[in-house]
């Protein structure tokens, strides 16, 4: 196994420094390293105890980390990572066998996957072109697309539920008998190499079909001469305030308002305006960060031709409201 520490310290440097703080130890410290080689799971332990955010995970803390199934048979494993909070990063790869490693992969970004989309060589955009994918950031959005990639491969960007961080996976289909995973929380220095925008305008990449409820955003749909047309596989239903003082007081007579949302009369699930102006599914946990955008999306093949959009919002003080609007998906997207 290739790993290699990039930290200030080696491990055998965190295990005395471990031990000599625990055990008050003045003595040399090759008694300490010593210690850590016959009592490993002990000094594991103490390490977690004291030097957590220094101590880099192996690959069975890396996944329960990132609380996905564990791929049985991964062989060629290489890791390496850093859990200090300004410093954290997560780098690993493996093979494993086919079903084994799609479970891992699509425990990531919520199960989405796009075929032909590679997230280590992708580009960021905030136009609409065609076969871009949506890419969601805590606070902002944006489509990405790889020239030139592979049909085996698949991948995503997507924000950790974590700690809100870009993550990336992909999933490499060349080899039937055996697939390829890499996965990455890349650094910062990382975010330049990878195309990784560090922010895009919220208005770039979304439309206001309800001109009389100035919050309510569709996000992967485009605005053309011909009216709404979808952008990406994936749309994303949010309100945001704005922040005006005129508005204030009509604004917050809708947070705690039910929202049912129906696609050519499919609904979704129920959602309802947070106390931070997001729109976020009925039942759901909260993201670490409560102003994260986009928790109420829809990902799914959509046949070329109209759509039809109906909301019914149902505010605790006021009377419902509902709306109706109309996307068309083209049939080369």
């Amino acid at each position: 196994m290739d790993k290699k520490p990039n930290h200030l310290f080696t491990r055998q440097t965190l295990n005395c420094m471990a031990l000599i703080i625990l055990l008050g130890c003045v003595g040399p410290c090759l008694v300490v390293v010593a210690f850590t080689q016959v009592f490993p799971d002990l000094t594991h332990k103490i390490q977690l105890r004291l030097l957590g955010s220094m101590v880099e995970w192996n690959f069975e803390d890396i996944v329960e980390y990132l609380d996905v199934p564990y791929p049985d048979g991964a062989t060629d494993i290489q890791y390496r990572s850093n859990r200090f909070d300004r410093t954290f990063y997560i780098e690993l790869s493996f093979k494993a066998p086919p079903e084994s490693a799609s479970r891992f992969a699509e425990g990531i970004c919520g199960g989405i996957l796009y075929q032909g989309y590679d997230p280590f060589n992708a580009l960021a955009t905030a136009d609409p072109l065609p076969g871009v994918h949506l890419v969601k950031g805590t606070l902002f959005s944006y489509y990405s697309y790889s020239n030139l990639a592979s049909q085996h491969l698949f991948g995503h960007r997507c924000p950790s539920p974590k700690n809100g961080r870009t993550q990336l996976i992909l999933l490499d289909r060349t080899d039937p008998n055996v697939y390829s995973v890499r996965y990455e929380v890349p650094t910062s220095a990382n975010y330049i190499l990878y195309n990784l925008p560090t922010g895009f305008g919220v208005g770039d990449n979304y439309i206001n079909p309800l001109r009389n409820f100035s919050p309510f955003m569709m996000v992967g749909v485009t605005s053309t001469n011909q009216g709404y047309r979808l952008v990406t596989e994936e749309v994303c239903f949010e309100t945001r305030q704005r922040y005006s003082a005129a508005v204030e007081d009509v604004y917050d007579d809708f947070i705690g308002a039910l929202v049912e949302i129906w696609i050519d009369n499919e609904k979704m699930e129920d959602a309802y305006i947070s106390p931070y102006w997001r729109l976020m599914p009925v039942g759901k946990e909260s993201p670490p960060d409560e102003l994260a955008l986009f928790n109420h999306c829809l990902f799914q093949e959509w046949k070329s031709g109209k759509h039809t959009v109906e909301v019914l919002i149902t505010p605790k003080a006021r009377d419902s409201i509902s709306y109706s609007w109309e996307f068309s998906v083209e049939r080369n997207q």
